[in-house]
């Protein structure tokens, strides 16, 4: 039972933290993942606790995609109003946020540095883990819906490489469930 207050003792700090400044989601996250392997014979808590480090992952790779954002425009921007003035400016701005916006931060080319694209890159990639391994103790607990809904989320951030073993995995429990 102890393991159920770390749960709520790390969601309240999170919480707390929250309304006082900017909290740091790679500790809770950190703190989620380990609670989630202490948890590990009680697959469905182990996998709320891993559940709760995705959507801490989440919040890190949001902010680091606005980073990205904001420094590849402020880069292009620049440019473009030495080049067009004040109207390149806007234009530019309009044309970055459209194309960062409808393109996935791992997809995107050498826009803002390379660093930074690199960092985004290996927070997706971390998220993208996490929600496998969540899905994957929602299976085993026998909770397909939550399952699916991990799956699914996977799905959407999960490099294309990786489709594929994504995909069988989900379809194999869709298999085994009969469903």
């Amino acid at each position: 039972m102890a393991e159920f207050a770390q749960f709520r003792e790390v969601t309240a700090k999170l919480k707390k933290r929250f309304t006082l400044r900017k909290p740091n989601f790679r500790e809770a996250s950190e703190s989620f993942k380990k609670l989630a392997f202490e948890l590990k014979d009680f697959k469905q808590y182990a996998g709320y606790c891993m559940l709760s480090a995705a959507q801490c992952e989440h919040n890190i790779v949001g902010s680091l995609r606005e980073q990205q954002i904001n420094s590849s425009s402020s880069t292009f921007g620049s440019s473009a109003s030495s080049t067009y003035g004040s109207a390149g400016l806007a234009a530019s701005r309009s044309r970055t946020a459209a194309a960062n916006t409808a393109t996935p931060s791992f997809l995107l080319g050498s826009s803002g540095s390379v660093g930074l694209d690199r960092i985004v890159q290996t927070a997706t990639l971390t998220e993208y883990q996490t929600l496998m391994e969540t899905a994957r103790l929602f299976k085993d607990a026998d909770e397909v819906n939550a399952a699916i809904s991990a799956f699914a989320h996977a799905a959407q951030i999960c490099p294309e490489a990786l489709l594929p073993l994504l995909y069988s995995e989900w379809a194999e429990m869709y298999r085994e469930r009969k469903r």
